[in-house]
């Protein structure tokens, strides 16, 4: 799964409150720059293409070693 940070900002001046991309400028509010609140991390979609490796990967229990049957 891929991740990017998103930030939090917040105006000191009426309250609002602004999610912005890490790479975006400090956006301005009530003529003053926001202060930066939070950063929250955000899971990308996942292309569907991407997950096809699991459906060749082999099931597990195919990967285990059996355990040999001990006769009562």
């Amino acid at each position: 799964m891929k991740t990017r940070n998103r930030t939090l900002y917040h105006c000191q001046g009426c309250g609002r409150v602004v999610r912005a991309e890490s790479d975006d400028p400090v956006p301005c509010c009530c003529g003053q720059n926001m202060t930066h609140a939070a950063t929250e991390t955000v899971a990308e979609e996942v292309d569907v293409y991407e997950l096809d490796f699991l459906k060749a990967a082999p099931e597990e229990d195919s990967l285990c070693n059996p355990l040999p049957r001990i006769p009562r």
